[in-house]
């Protein structure tokens, strides 16, 4: 049996708020931020710098003859910076076809066509989101689409960061994953269904997403019982458009060209849309393609001083206890993202009760980074200070210079590629005034593929190690006994290759869903409807990885013999490869030598060079799962409109079966003197979920809420790996 402890343990949840709260205005001034400067939200052409990079765009409407102006109305096109001298000549055409045509009666259609720069802003948006809020029965927060377009963000998690209670982690400078409250146990949907990126967690990784696609975000910080369980947070619902969201047809278009300055480089981005619909034989059909593209460089600059540790022999510190820096190094990553997210939507209406649905999403997300690190290993050899160290009145190190310490180079690359396939397919009928029926089915298919390789070189000491902590950021040097510089750009002071290590995983991840639902209206003063539906799933995951393959070229770590670089003339050396180290106010080492590029982009080629085979799972290294839900549940809904404080609310109760296995297995010796031992654990239990939602209107423009429920979090799927590893001590 597995441990029950993890396994879907319930908690209550409470929550009480006031809403409507202040929004943020839509019209601040631009302000600096650690990530850049944001830009006034209202002005649709903006230049905006955000994580050293900058961006521009530029909004053209065309307002066909005789049509009002409206956001359903209109087509728009957001273009580059290029795009700002084709709309000043748009501008001047629509004003000189004003002068020409102000003869014509104003009656006349003709007198209405015009090309016109329209700028607007999202103050309306805003206030969509704001209705969403106050009308949602739950405690909700939402983002509508304008918001996200005009948000200096480069994915939906920095979208999110803007509503309050949501706290995101950055991953290479985006935004990767959120946490709701401080709870990172947060439920992630499409468009009310499951989504998840194919890794040893259960949501989605939010980079992967463009911000593109979305028509809103919803936040639901409190569930009811008709929301799918699993968001002990709470729940994120990524909606993507449809096409009878749209009175007609929809063209729509941007292209965006982002410069990262500190990586010294820039790449576009583009998305585009169509929508339409047309009345047919056989009712009313909608089509919407939507497609988004980006590109996006990104450079980390770190510099790490650690571990410290107090040291009572420090040359005129003697007998004093002094923290010391035992390591320090400086890390340059140098990376670039792609995202190709995809979206078709379908909607048939044959009649004006019956409607069908079918979406499809496609996420393709590449993620690659190189890195050059510099290490002084000062906890590898007893510390030796030279004369001359400095020291605070708290008796910590602040500059100074140490001798007998090891030093290190590496170049790595890391590699990843997630695919996630979203397929549904749906009905809605409305049976009359009072009931309607809906299902929906839905088939998620996931992958993640990645490798990390990485090749050292070093020394076994070097002659002086020198650290200043008095500046604004840490300096760090090796030089020559004299203090000269150079030591470390000379190959003859190097011990040749030190060790490669490489890294891979494998995941892939599937789920079929199905739910029904029932919807059932009352002519009451109380009771107002009543909600009812079942749900099934069918997840499959599986992991390959949790490999790290160390492989030692030197006889410092083990090797029979040493891997002098004269040996390996085909694994490149370069020197000094990174540059303008945090913009130049830190130093980098001095002049260093390090494995080139090549040497880790070529890896498989490096690793037959150094006499190794390519990386393959082994049996301890794959492990599986299998859930199956089942679900069912039922919410009334119910309010009163009374003169002195109206009030509305729903309760309701989900009751929920989980079907959880797990296979791997186990090394140890059986009885039979086996090595590889199968192991595969089941478990079942079932969890009763209800939930209460009130809301009190107090004015027109102030409400009082009220939440409570009971929520789980199932554990990730790497808390189910049943592999284990046993040996005898010696």
């Amino acid at each position: 049996m597995l441990p029950p402890q993890p396994l879907g343990k319930p908690c209550w949840d409470y929550h009480a708020s006031t809403s409507p709260r202040p929004l943020p205005r839509p019209d601040v001034a631009a302000t600096t931020t650690g990530q850049g400067v944001r830009a006034p939200a209202r002005q649709k052409i903006s230049s905006t710098c955000v994580l050293g990079g900058s961006t521009m765009s530029v909004q053209h409407r065309h307002i066909p003859a005789g049509r009002a102006v409206g956001q359903r109305s209109i087509r728009e096109f957001r273009r580059s910076v290029m795009a700002i001298s084709v709309a000043t000549l748009l501008s001047a055409q629509a004003y000189a076809q004003d002068a020409t045509t102000t003869a014509a009666p104003a009656s006349d259609a003709t007198t209405q066509q015009l090309d016109t720069v329209q700028v607007t802003g999202t103050r309306s948006s805003v206030t969509k989101a704001q209705l969403v809020k106050q009308n949602a029965e739950q405690i909700v927060d939402s983002i509508v689409a304008e918001d996200i377009g005009k948000l200096p963000d480069n994915n939906v998690a920095e979208a999110l960061q803007r509503i309050s209670g949501i706290q995101i982690s950055r991953n290479y400078g985006e935004g990767s994953s959120i946490a709701i409250r401080g709870l990172t146990q947060v439920r992630t949907e499409l468009n009310g269904r499951d989504i998840f990126t194919a890794n040893d967690g259960r949501g989605l990784s939010f980079e992967d997403v463009s911000a593109e696609l979305l028509g809103g975000v919803n936040v639901y910080k409190n569930p009811s019982a008709d929301m799918i369980e699993g968001g002990l947070g709470g729940t994120v619902d990524l909606r993507t458009r449809l096409p009878f969201d749209y009175e007609g047809r929809k063209i729509a278009g941007s292209v965006q060209y982002n410069y990262y300055d500190l990586a010294d480089d820039g790449k576009p981005a583009f998305s585009g849309l169509f929508s339409d619909r047309w009345q047919t034989g056989i009712g009313e059909i909608g089509i919407l393609v939507n497609y988004s593209q980006q590109k996006s460089p990104f450079r980390q600059d770190t510099i790490s001083i650690e571990p410290w540790y107090t040291q009572t022999d420090l040359p005129g510190y003697e007998g004093q206890g002094v923290s010391v820096p035992h390591g320090a190094g400086i890390n340059t990553t140098i990376g670039e993202r792609e995202r190709k997210t995809g979206a078709f939507a379908m909607q048939w209406r044959p009649n004006d009760s019956v409607e069908v649905y079918t979406q499809v999403l496609r996420s393709d997300y590449d993620f690659s980074w190189q890195d050059y690190s510099f290490f002084a290993l000062t906890q590898r050899n007893p510390i030796q200070g030279l004369p001359g160290i400095q020291v605070n009145d708290r008796n910590e190190f602040v500059n100074g210079s140490f001798q007998n310490v090891p030093t290190e180079s590496n170049t790595s690359l890391t590699e990843r590629h997630s695919v996630t396939t979203d397929y549904s397919l749906g009905a809605k009928w409305t049976v009359n005034e009072k009931l309607t029926l809906s299902t929906d089915f839905q088939y998620v298919d996931a992958t993640t593929t990645g490798t990390r390789y990485i090749v050292a070189t070093g020394q076994d000491t070097s002659p002086q190690f020198n650290v200043d902590f008095r500046g604004d950021l840490p300096r760090l040097s090796v030089t020559d006994a004299s203090g000269a510089e150079g030591y470390l750009a000379d190959v003859n002071n190097y011990d040749g290759w030190r060790y490669h290590l490489d890294n891979k995983d494998d995941n892939k991840g599937t789920e079929f869903a199905w739910r029904a639902d029932m919807d059932l209206a009352f002519d009451s003063d109380f009771v107002r409807s009543f909600k009812a539906g079942v749900r099934y799933t069918d997840r499959d995951a599986e992991t390959k990885g949790n490999i790290y393959r160390f492989m030692c070229l030197n006889t410092a770590c083990g090797a029979a013999t040493d891997s002098p670089f004269a040996a390996f003339p085909s694994i490149g050396i370069v020197t000094n490869p990174i540059t303008d180290f945090f913009r130049g106010e830190s130093s980098t080492f001095g002049r260093t030598l390090t494995a080139a590029n090549s040497a880790v982009s070529n890896y498989e080629q490096t690793l037959a060079t150094f006499g190794a085979s390519p990386l393959v799972f082994a049996p301890n290294n794959i492990n599986a799962q299998t859930e199956k839900t089942y679900a069912a549940y039922g919410v009334l809904r119910f309010g009163v409109d009374s003169d002195s404080i109206p009030f509305d609310g729903n309760i309701g109760v989900r009751v929920v079966r989980t079907e959880v296995g797990s296979n791997g297995v186990r090394t140890g010796t059986d009885a039979e003197g086996g090595g590889l031992i199968p192991v595969a654990a089941q478990q079942t239990y079932t969890d009763v979920l209800p939930s209460l939602n009130l809301r009190w209107m107090l004015s027109d423009q102030l409400q009082w809420r009220f939440a409570a429920s009971r929520g789980i979090s199932r554990p990730t799927f790497d808390r189910l790996n049943p592999n284990l590893s046993l040996s005898t001590g010696t």
